[in-house]
């Protein structure tokens, strides 16, 4: 873990202008100094921030080693999976993942979700049908990869399917089986 905090920040050095970082102006601009005094001002101011960013990047990984900064990059565990179908004359496809993660339960609709328009469509769920009390969110677009927090109230291994639902008109747009 040591190694991969220093390539980035190595990567990190290597991306800016440090001189931006010290205060120093942009390469091209110089002052009217003497050139080695300036050069010898920057190179150590130089090697002051990198001998600086290196210790707060070790002390960093140690504590990231040690479990007390939260790993994000964790992976998240499936708790189910489906494909949605169109509902009451609506088009509808894509996939749709139910996840557990840091952050707590989601529902997340794949890059390929599509449907095809509603007034007023909104992410629920159902178990053989729709459960009134479970929507979670308006759908934020009718297209591509889209993620919707669980509120902590709902349990969502009671259901086993994600709707998509029109509450205006009280009907499903688009429904997939959870498995």
């Amino acid at each position: 873990m040591i190694a991969a905090i220093r390539e980035l920040f190595h990567r990190f050095v290597l991306c800016c202008d440090w001189r931006q970082i010290q205060g120093f102006p942009p390469l091209g601009h110089h002052r009217k100094t003497n050139e080695t005094h300036g050069t010898k001002i920057m190179n150590q101011s130089r090697r002051a921030f990198l001998t600086n960013t290196m210790k707060l990047v070790s002390a960093g990984a140690v504590v990231a080693a040690a479990g007390t900064i939260p790993n994000f990059a964790e992976a998240a565990t499936r708790l189910g999976s489906g494909k949605f179908s169109g509902r009451s004359r609506h088009v509808s496809r894509g996939g749709v993942e139910i996840i557990q993660n840091g952050r707590g339960v989601e529902v997340v609709l794949q890059d390929d979700f599509f449907l095809d328009g509603a007034p007023d469509p909104k992410v629920g769920f159902g178990r053989n049908g729709f459960v009134p009390g479970t929507l979670i969110s308006p759908l934020r677009s009718l297209t591509g990869r889209q993620r919707y927090a669980v509120p902590g109230s709902l349990n969502v291994a009671n259901y086993n399917e994600v709707y998509i639902w029109c509450e205006r008109f009280a009907v499903p747009l688009a429904v997939a089986k959870i498995g």
